[in-house]
């Protein structure tokens, strides 16, 4: 590699190892408190960066499951002092649609506990799963375990296809290395656009859900 190469290397290709993981916690822990940080993408590509190894993909997962749980239990605790009012505070920080309360505790009479654990495929469940299951008055240790197991099933998932796309995700990186301002640009837009399409929705879907309930009390 030349020294301009290293010189003008983007930041992104730089990320690897223990500096991956510390990325990877903070922006698990804060899409589990509620910011509209999508983690997908993000788990994806510190996994392409940072696994090299089997001990790797174990620290990585620890980190995600660690930083989940953080995360959750600060809901979870909010709802058993708050009860389901601590919901639409989570809703309104994650411009998540208040409808999603009413699909989570729909998915908790299916599923029971286990919601916490299959929740994470169902979108908007795993958002409000943890402070509905305070407020429904589930122990700490079975929350716990439950978040943990949940957790780690899907940090496993989304760190393996990181590093089944490798490839793919460095040979883009390395097409965005050349046009650094672009590539920054780009990505606050999609970020904001990303936000205002989550803003949107939520507002969308809370004003027909309104619509619905004023309809319903006229009857």
């Amino acid at each position: 590699m030349t020294r301009r190469s290293v010189t003008h290397m983007n930041l992104l290709t730089q990320i690897h190892g223990e500096t991956a993981i510390w990325f990877l916690t903070a922006s698990t822990l804060l899409h589990e408190i509620g910011v509209p940080l999508p983690i997908t993408p993000v788990a994806m590509f510190f996994a392409a960066r940072g696994i090299k190894s089997t001990s790797d993909l174990v620290a990585f997962t620890l980190a995600m499951v660690l930083a989940t749980l953080v995360g959750n239990l600060f809901w979870f605790n909010g709802g058993r002092r708050h009860g389901v009012d601590v919901l639409r505070r989570l809703c309104r920080l994650s411009l998540t649609p208040e409808a999603r309360i009413a699909h989570a505790e729909r998915a908790f009479e299916r599923w029971g506990p286990l919601a916490l654990v299959l929740g994470r495929l169902v979108p908007g469940v795993t958002v409000v799963a943890p402070p509905l299951a305070g407020a429904l008055g589930m122990s700490r240790l079975k929350f716990v375990a439950l978040t943990c197991v949940g957790a780690a099933l899907y940090s496993v998932g989304l760190l393996g296809a990181g590093i089944v796309f490798r490839d793919e995700m460095e040979a883009v990186l390395r097409s965005l290395d050349r046009m650094q301002l672009h590539l920054a640009v780009s990505l606050s837009l999609v970020f904001v656009g990303y936000l205002a399409w989550r803003w949107r929705r939520r507002s969308g879907l809370d004003a027909t859900l309104s619509s619905a309930r004023t309809a319903t009390s006229e009857r």
